[in-house]
């Protein structure tokens, strides 16, 4: 039973290494190949690259909300995991999980 408890709390621990987040603004979105991105920039103009895939109306409702967001300059926290995962279509770009708007 220790041994489990140890193994699942190594795997814990190790996902949450991978979270990543920026409240800012939203810089830039694009769209290649059924994939968008958006990059959050904070007031110092350190930025976070975030992705989602277009095939869901999930997908296409961030996508849109990313826009909104853009155009009204709306300061945002978007949450995201596993940024360096080379099966990822963008090195360095975190994989959207979740925002807030302010």
């Amino acid at each position: 039973m220790r041994y489990i408890l140890s193994i699942l709390f190594l795997l814990m621990s190790s996902s949450a290494h991978s979270v990543t987040d920026k409240t800012g603004t939203i810089n830039k979105v694009e769209i290649w190949g059924g994939v968008a991105k958006a990059r959050v920039c904070d007031v110092n103009n350190n930025c976070q690259d975030f992705w989602v895939n277009l095939d869901s109306t999930v997908g296409k409702a961030v996508y849109s909300t990313w826009l909104s967001a853009k155009v009204s300059k709306a300061t945002v926290y978007i949450q995201g995991y596993d940024d360096r995962d080379p099966s990822h279509p963008y090195n360095n770009s975190s994989k959207f999980y979740g925002m807030n708007f302010y």
